[in-house]
């Protein structure tokens, strides 16, 4: 979905009025053809997956196939001085995870019984165990203050359950019957968590919101007050692809308290802010991120444009040649990483907004 052909250069061209874009290109990486790079929240560090034969199923949550599998994920740095340096690699059979935080990337360990543990590994060394419990943890997602939550269930299947945890409080949130609860985001702005919910063929996205202890209710789950219906063809699947352009902080940016995702059934990209209705980020758009409330930068599979919200008659504008996917920072509301897919490699660039004429 997010692979790209490698085409033009990076420049400084028009976004936004008034704002340019720079984009300068840090390095390029083995990348194996099904991950996705996961960034760093200060933009500093990548992980990803130099190789890995992991399949399909096995990256949904499935046990860990009878012959096993192998992996390599290296960590590497982003920063100029340092561009594409070597930090650390864990080998073995992990599956890279979908967040980290300032101090390492998340990680699951399938087990032939189908159980999964989450650890965090440090950038340059270390791990912490996260969830290793005997349950099925998978889908994991990290706040800029160190909270965590992820999907769990039973090691022989059954519905996914989410499980929230900051600092030593844990809570995990009820189940209704017919329902499956995935792929946890925190929001940029700290306030509570979006969701996914699978009921039945029904793919939903759900506003969690926290409550005095910075934890959603338990029961918060039972009937949300906010939902937007993402896909009625929904499975698993689509649920993790729908989730995979908008990883880490791309899904709600820093500061901001809306969720980014693509939804199966239109084939593009969304914004949603609870208690409106998902806006589509153009037609086609395989991966996108809010820069501010009128604004987005997405792709299309060939190009990086900027998509205007709430201006249907307005044409996006082209950013830069080649499918650029950019996640935010926490350095600065102007400075992001993007990379793109070009068949066994990622090319890594600092994408940053400025002010014209500067």
């Amino acid at each position: 979905m997010l692979e790209a052909r490698d085409s033009g250069t990076a420049a400084v061209v028009p976004a936004p009025p008034g704002v340019a874009v720079r984009l300068e290109p840090i390095a390029r990486v083995t990348q194996a053809a099904d991950g996705v790079p996961t960034v760093s929240p200060d933009g500093r560090s990548v992980a990803i997956e130099a190789s890995s034969d992991a399949g399909w199923a096995v990256r949904v949550g499935d046990p860990l196939p009878p012959g096993g599998f192998t992996a390599r994920i290296e960590a590497r740095s982003l920063e100029p001085r340092r561009r594409g340096q070597l930090l650390r690699t864990v080998e073995g059979a992990w599956v890279l995870g979908r967040g980290a935080t300032d101090d390492g990337f998340l990680l699951e360990r399938p087990r032939e019984d189908g159980g999964r543990d989450i650890v965090l590994a440090g950038w340059q060394a270390g791990m912490r165990t996260i969830a290793e419990d005997g349950w099925c943890n998978a889908f994991a997602a990290a706040s800029a203050d160190g909270a965590f939550a992820w999907s769990r269930r039973m090691p022989e299947g059954g519905p996914w359950q989410i499980v929230v945890q900051r600092g030593g409080m844990r809570r995990e949130l009820e189940v209704p019957a017919g329902t499956s609860w995935l792929l946890p985001a925190f929001a940029g702005d700290g306030t509570g968590l979006f969701a996914l919910c699978l009921s039945g063929n029904a793919l939903k996205a759900a506003w969690l919101p926290f409550g005095p202890d910075g934890l959603p209710e338990a029961h918060s789950t039972i009937a949300p007050r906010h939902v937007a219906v993402l896909s009625l063809r929904g499975t698993l699947s689509s649920a993790v692809r729908a989730t995979m352009p908008a990883g880490g902080t791309a899904a709600s940016p820093p500061g901001r308290a809306d969720l980014t995702v693509w939804t199966p059934d239109a084939g593009t990209m969304v914004n949603w802010l609870p208690g409106g209705r998902p806006e589509p980020l153009g037609r086609g758009a395989a991966a996108g991120v809010m820069i501010d409330d009128d604004n987005a930068l997405v792709t299309d599979g060939r190009r990086l444009l900027r998509h205007r919200l709430g201006a249907p008659g307005i044409a996006d504008g082209v950013i830069s040649d080649g499918a650029w996917v950019v996640r935010p920072t926490t350095r600065s509301p102007v400075s992001f990483v993007a990379f793109r897919l070009l068949g066994g490699q990622a090319e890594f660039a600092t994408l940053t907004l400025e002010a014209e004429g500067r």
